[in-house]
C-alpha cells in the first residue's frame, strides 16, 4: 500500500507501469501503450513521463515517443513484481486505495513546485 500510495497516482499509471514491468524488455510506442491502456496518446504521453520523472520508466534514446522500463533501478524490481502480484489479487481494493488518494489535478498543481536537479 505506501508503493502505491507514494508512487501511483492514477490506475492508468498502475497498468502502464505492470504493463512495462509484465513485457520488459519491450520497448512501447506511446501509441501503442495508449491503445493498450484505453487512453490518447497525450494522456499516454504524460503517465510515461510521470514515471520517468519517479524513475520507474525510462525514454529511449533512439526513439522518439518510445519508453521501457527503467533497468537503472533493479533495486526497485521486486517491489514492483509484489504491486503486480497483489493487484492481480486484490484489484478492487487497489483501486479503491488509488482512488482514495488526492485526486489527481491537485497533484498536479502541487508537482508543479517540486524541485528537481534538472
Amino acid at each position: 500500500d505506501a508503493f502505491i500510495l507514494k508512487y501511483i497516482d492514477t490506475v492508468s499509471h498502475l497498468e502502464a507501469l505492470l504493463l512495462l514491468w509484465n513485457s520488459r524488455p519491450k520497448v512501447w510506442h506511446l501509441e501503442e501503450m495508449g491503445r493498450r491502456i484505453f487512453l490518447s496518446n497525450d494522456a499516454t504521453r504524460r503517465i510515461l513521463q510521470d514515471l520517468v520523472r519517479i524513475g520507474f520508466a525510462a525514454a529511449a534514446p533512439d526513439a522518439p515517443d518510445c519508453f521501457t522500463l527503467d533497468k537503472a533501478t533493479p533495486e526497485r524490481f521486486p517491489m514492483i513484481e509484489a504491486v503486480d502480484d497483489v493487484y492481480r489479487r486484490e484489484l478492487v481494493r487497489i483501486t479503491m486505495l488509488i482512488h482514495a488518494k488526492t485526486p489527481s489535478s491537485v497533484l498536479a498543481f502541487a508537482r508543479a513546485f517540486r524541485f528537481t536537479k534538472d
